[in-house]
């Protein structure tokens, strides 16, 4: 019958006893021998090492003596599991008041910790207690060196030298014995250490290999504590200093029996004589053993019913009469043997199979959470993480390791961190933090990491960018020579923008800036229906930090206009996390390069970085991004006149090219959103949607109420998105809407992780986070595929200051920016660009033969035409020259007035700046250019078609089309006035 045992855990017995308390003591009692000794000058632990085996793999060895921080260290007896539980749970407790106070924890507050958990175990229905008795040496500043033993009830106390394990009571004894209060020396405790495992354990002898010692010893001058684990050379040289002691106490008690001559002669002969009778007896007494049980080899005897047997046998041949040793007990003394030699054989055939056997072991290695908060986790174990790697917690979200420090590691968290506890595994992913890339992202709209949101189903690709890739070098690179149309009058013909190049949108709030940014998009529209693939360029516009309600605008704009087939939307929207608005304009960037390294053109929008920066103060977070981004869908009602209204124009100019056919001219786009209104994302896919342009169009999303690590992530994501159609010999533009709330979601991580701030609170790195993304956007030579990603960052400025951190910095990696001013926009003049402080870099390397001839002088123009008003409004009489310049230029800023989302192709803009730069316009009243501009374009495509055809043909104004559009002109001027 099985024997009865109790397994409730927490009812006492009738008698008052706890016996599963009592279980796991007796479980501690079969464990291994693990001793303490309280020095005057430092502490000693020694622990028996068992299952020395040459089978047994050296990685998953179990250790007996553990660290726990700078300043303690355990040793344990009982159950492995359980001590690796308790011992992670007692790092875990150290690291997290390290953390808070800025201190090691002191010695005994640590072990009360770990008692009260143990307690509880006690106490709780289904859980048993821990079968682990525990040995802490520490130092701290208050009480000095300490020895602590605590038991599975949860009870500790202070020791001088103490004992756990088998044959603990035997230890202890002998410690009571030979332990000097005061006297006792570090060295001294090793040796007696050593003493005392001779003596109690149950080998034959001891040897290095079987025993683990560590010393703890505080530096009072470096005020450093140094805990050495002893060497086996040490440990075998006390093992020799004991027994070489031994044999010459050994040897003096023979020399002084051979001494006593006198009175012991006679008495010392019959006890050697008694000794050979003994011999001859034991002798026997082990052959009627091996007989009686039919042992078929004596080596199986186990070395502890050896050792308690020869203990057993007689002094005297009167007490060996009378001593009987039946078969009986030797099985109460549970020899284990083997009876089978056929067993042995099997046994020794295993042995060799196994140890000729190749193994290979997957490890995995995990940490565990010490602190979460603010989308920050804190983390310890992970010894060999790099830098940018992805991570993975056990609640299935995932993080990216930023900083690396000595004892922890930080992990920003790409998601909401209340689905994360204190004690949470953390598992190491082996794996930079990627994205997925490729033309299965068109028309998609998917977060900072490339997770589609719009509720279309999952993305299947086959093809993967990490978001952090180096920058191409100078060879690679060629200049920005190939225009890259915007659609916009005011862009195109003054600040013109080419494949490969970066072109800053800056401006204050609500002047327009995306509105340029998806102008372009849609403007590529006509080269993706076209048959030139040379002419395709592929936009990505991020969205940082705006509304998800202009976002969903956006996006039904460009769907509107067909532009979204070649477009792709990177939105971290103002309700996302800071992490998502941080990582948005990556994402877009990454994206970008895809098609920049496939030899096609991109083109990349951030709209805008300065919201970047200031998502990393926002980490609240909110409901599912899918599902809210296709409720503001729902609920878009109205139109963008903003700076993303300009980003968002260059992506619908883009549905010309990109349905010409022809491939050298398509352009796909990719727009990030960073810590934008989920509202502002949902409006601009919508204004995406209804142009037509989501086709081409890929939407990376991190909106205000994502992560801050997701609003970091973001435009890295686009970004790698975008350099997969320039690798693949494709153009690509990315839009970073914007790169101002990236920053500020990367100064939020960065003081959350303790990195010391510089100018307005940003880390000192905060210029390296733009210029690295920044950098990606190039213009590749035919070598490497001849692809292109061209970049457009968007930056909020705060009441026209250029001069701020963010915005100064981005202009410096820029090769120009376009500068939108609110006083503009609030006359009327939209685009509201200022003319004066917008500039590219690349100036007319990036336009066409025609419009350099039609626009060569009215950036002058205009110039003179500002300075000039600015005088004329005090005074009444003017020269004729004067006048006529004040004239001109009034027509000409009527002239590059242009709706929003209304991109025009680059040979409509020839011919009706023609109309201005030519004075053909002059006499004609201000209010009426607007309709004159629709009216005679109406006529010139419906009439002359065939003209137009042949500006965009030949790209320029031969002497035969510059008379032929002269009379055109004129003829319309007179029935359009009459």
């Amino acid at each position: 019958m099985a024997r009865r045992y109790d397994t409730r855990t927490t009812i006492f017995s009738p008698e008052g006893r706890l016996y599963q308390v009592e279980y796991a003591m007796e479980a501690i009692s079969h464990a291994g021998t693990c001793l303490g000794i309280l020095a005057n000058d430092g502490i000693l632990l020694a622990a028996e090492k068992r299952n020395i085996n040459k089978l047994l793999d050296e990685v998953f060895f179990s250790e007996k003596i553990y660290q726990l921080n700078e300043n303690m260290v355990c040793s344990v007896a009982g159950i492995t599991s359980d001590a690796n539980v308790l011992t992670g749970e007692l790092r875990m407790i150290a690291q997290r008041y390290l953390l808070q106070y800025g201190e090691s924890i002191p010695c005994e507050q640590l072990v009360s910790w770990l008692c009260d958990v143990k307690q509880a175990y006690t106490q709780y229905g289904g859980k048993r207690p821990f079968g682990v008795s525990i040995l802490y040496m520490g130092w701290d500043k208050y009480y000095g060196y300490q020895l602590y033993q605590s038991d599975p009830s949860g009870n500790y106390g202070g020791w001088k030298a103490t004992c756990i394990g088998n044959n603990s009571a035997a230890a202890v004894s002998n410690l009571k014995q030979e332990y000097k209060e005061n006297g006792t020396t570090l060295k001294d405790a090793q040796a007696l250490a050593i003493k005392v495992l001779s003596k109690t354990l149950d080998m034959a002898k001891l040897t290095p290999e079987k025993v683990e010692m560590a010393t703890l010893v505080h530096d009072d001058a470096a005020k450093k504590t140094i805990i050495r684990i002893l060497p086996a050379k040490e440990v075998e040289a006390l093992i020799s200093a004991y027994e070489k002691e031994q044999s010459e106490e050994e040897a003096k008690k023979k020399a002084a029996q051979a001494a006593a001559q006198s009175g012991h002669g006679i008495l010392v002969s019959r006890l050697f004589q008694q000794k050979r009778i003994v011999g001859k007896i034991s002798s026997r007494l082990f052959s009627t053993i091996a007989k009686e049980t039919r042992l078929v080899k004596m080596s199986l005897l186990s070395l502890r019913f050896a050792t308690s047997l020869a203990k057993t046998l007689p002094i005297t041949v009167s007490q060996l009469s009378n001593t009987s040793v039946p078969a009986i007990q030797v099985a109460n003394r549970k020899l284990h043997v083997s009876c089978s030699r056929r067993a042995a054989e099997i046994s020794s055939i295993l042995e060799e199979k196994i140890l000729g056997a190749s193994t290979k072991i997957d490890l995995e290695e995990t940490g565990r959470v010490v602190s979460i908060g603010d989308g920050i986790a804190r983390v310890y174990g992970l010894n060999n993480i790099q830098a940018d790697e992805m991570v993975e917690f056990s609640s299935g979200l995932k993080g990216m390791a930023l900083n690396l420090e000595p004892d922890n590691v930080g992990v920003v968290v790409f998601g909401n961190d209340k689905l994360i506890k204190e004690g949470d595994i953390v598992k190491r992913t082996g794996a930079i933090v990627d994205v997925p890339v490729g033309e299965e992202l068109l028309g998609r709209v998917v977060d900072a990491l490339g997770n589609a949101i719009d509720g279309k189903g999952a993305i299947n690709t086959k093809t993967r960018f990490r978001v952090g890739i180096k920058a191409p070098g100078i060879i690679p690179r060629v200049s920005v020579k190939e225009p890259m149309q915007t659609g916009i009058k005011a862009v195109d013909s003054l600040v013109p923008i080419g494949r490969g190049q970066r072109e800053l949108i800056i401006g204050d709030r609500q002047t327009g800036k995306t509105s340029v940014a998806i102008d372009a998009i849609i403007n590529q529209k006509r080269y993706h229906e076209g048959g030139d693939e040379k002419l395709k360029l592929f936009c990505i516009y991020v969205a940082v930090g705006q509304k998800r309600s202009t976002v969903a605008q956006i996006v039904k704009k460009l769907s509107d206009t067909g532009a979204d087939k070649y477009s792709v939307i990177v939105s971290a929207t103002a309700s996302d996390s800071a992490p998502l608005q941080y990582l948005a304009p990556y994402t877009g960037c990454a994206m970008g390069e895809f098609f920049r390294d496939n030899g096609k053109h991109a083109l990349i929008i951030y709209d805008d970085l300065s919201k970047q920066a200031v998502a990393y103060r926002q980490l609240t977070l909110s409901p599912d991004a899918a599902d809210q981004f296709q409720t503001d869908k729902v609920r878009l009602t109205v139109l963008i006149f903003s700076k993303t209204a300009l980003a968002i124009d260059t992506i619908i100019n883009q549905k010309r090219f990109n349905e010409a056919g022809d491939e050298k001219k398509k352009l796909y786009c990719i727009y990030v959103a960073i810590g934008q209104k989920r509202s502002t994302v949902a409006q601009i896919v919508k204004r995406l949607t209804d142009s037509g342009s989501m086709g081409y169009t890929i939407i990376v999303s991190a909106t205000a109420s994502d992560a801050a690590p997701l609003q970091y992530l973001a435009p890295y994501s686009g970004c790698a998105m975008g350099e997969f159609f320039r690798d693949s010999g494709r153009h690509a533009l990315i839009i970073y809407d914007d790169l101002s709330k990236q920053a500020v979601a990367y100064r939020q991580m960065s003081l959350l992780l303790r990195r010391p701030p510089g100018r307005e609170a940003y880390p000192g790195d905060v210029f390296y986070l733009h210029s690295r993304l920044l950098e990606r956007a190039a213009k590749m030579s035919e070598a490497h595929g001849g692809g292109s990603l061209t970049a457009l960052p968007v930056i909020e400025t705060q009441a026209g200051d250029v001069s701020a951190y963010i915005p100064t910095n981005v202009i410096s990696i820029t090769d120009g920016q376009i500068f939108l001013e609110t006083e503009l926009f609030y006359k009327g003049i939209r685009p509201a660009i200022n003319v004066g402080l917008s500039v590219s870099r690349v100036g007319s390397a990036a336009q066409t033969k025609a419009m350099k001839q039609v626009a060569g002088s009215m950036k002058l123009e205009l110039a003179q035409y500002r300075e000039v008003a600015a005088f004329a409004q005090f005074g009444s009489d003017l020269d004729a020259a004067t006048q006529q310049l004040l004239n001109r230029g009034v027509r000409l800023t009527e002239l590059l007035k242009q709706g929003q989302y209304v991109p025009m192709a680059i040979e409509e803009q020839v011919a009706v700046i023609y109309c201005g730069v030519r004075g053909h316009l002059d006499k004609l009243d201000p209010s009426k250019i607007t309709a004159f501009e629709k009216d005679f374009l109406a006529h010139i495509k419906s009439s002359h078609s065939d003209l137009l055809a042949t500006i965009a043909k030949e790209n320029k104004i031969s002497e035969d089309v510059d008379a032929k559009l002269k009379k055109i002109v004129t003829d319309f001027i007179g029935s359009f006035s009459s």
